[in-house]
């Protein structure tokens, strides 16, 4: 009768009292497809933060490694170029300098021969080069063979700033372009009676360094390579426990509502 059909336009119209329950009888809250994409999702972003964090921790790692060791021979250069300069000291006349003392040892040291197994280097000679300026930055000794001596090198880093009373240091390249080529160049102040008449530079390519610190960069990446998988393979499980979990949940909530 008209009742019926009152009825029948609610539900046609929507009616909020009449409309169908939004999970009927029978439907999951989350099917295997929808778990599927929500572990899927947790991985990647776990994977995609882990990604970054070994970035950045891998890229400083390689940075500090190559740093470190050369501070260190820094810090070696400062006490010979200090050492040379005070023996330096001891043999002059008057105000002139007299590096010919100096010469003779490092012509004995030049001459020894030697096995010193340091890690993976085996080091066999003296590497050190050693050049002696006047007060006007003027070269008046070089132990490579004089090739520098009457150059005029007051503007050079290690010079420059010694002579002013300052920490004097730089760092070359004798192949330009080519950072294996690097020396590092200290020097320290050469005194009479308080004035500064001179600077003693020592000087030591980055070579042996640099064996050190491809070395040490190689066995960096390689680990950091395996423990970037196995933290890989951690997340997989990680995420895979998650959606375990709310496979687990989901599957009591629709107890719950079925009754």
């Amino acid at each position: 009768g008209r009742s019926h059909q009152e009825f029948a336009a609610k539900v046609k119209s929507g009616h909020p009292g009449l409309r169908p329950h939004c999970d009927p009888p029978g439907q999951r809250l989350c099917t295997e497809g929808g778990l599927v994409k929500i572990s899927y999702r947790i991985f990647i972003g776990f994977a995609i933060i882990l990604t970054a964090g070994f970035y950045f921790i891998t890229a400083w790692l390689l940075n500090d490694v190559n740093v470190q060791p050369k501070k260190s021979m820094e810090e070696s250069l400062v006490d010979i170029a200090h050492i040379l300069s005070a023996y330096l000291e001891q043999n002059m006349k008057g105000r002139s300098l007299v590096t010919e003392p100096l010469q003779d040892i490092l012509d004995i040291v030049g001459q020894r021969t030697f096995l010193a197994t340091i890690y993976e280097l085996n080091k066999r000679e003296v590497n050190l080069g050693v050049y002696v300026t006047d007060n006007r930055g003027i070269v008046v000794f070089d132990s490579h063979g004089g090739q520098w001596e009457g150059q005029d090198f007051s503007q050079k880093r290690d010079v420059f700033r010694t002579l002013h009373g300052l920490y004097g240091a730089r760092t070359s390249r004798l192949v330009p372009g080519n950072p294996l080529s690097s020396v590092a160049y200290v020097g320290a102040p050469i005194y009479y009676r308080g004035d500064i008449i001179g600077v003693c530079t020592v000087s030591k390519a980055w070579t042996n360094i640099n064996a050190f610190v491809e070395s040490s960069q190689q066995k960096i990446l390689w680990a950091a390579v395996i423990l970037f998988f196995v933290a890989l393979l951690l997340t997989f499980f990680i995420s895979h426990w998650i959606t375990l979990h709310i496979r687990r949940l989901a599957d009591y909530a629709d107890a719950v509502k079925e009754g």
